[in-house]
């Protein structure tokens, strides 16, 4: 369901819209941003460990 479109149905025309807060959108965008930070991070600490590895050959 697509937000700021009506939501009503042919069984219940006057259902009332939801309303997706703006705060809560940010709030999600917050959300995958940080599960792509902590992604690119740990991907970061991985190659940072085989380097590690390396240099102690």
């Amino acid at each position: 369901m697509a937000s700021g479109q009506g939501t009503g149905t042919l069984d219940n025309p006057d259902k009332k819209d939801e309303f997706e807060s703006p705060l809560l959108s940010e709030d999600d965008d917050l959300t995958e941003r940080e599960v792509t930070l902590k992604r690119r991070l740990r991907l970061a600490e991985e190659q940072l460990a085989l380097l590690q590895h390396k240099l102690s050959l």
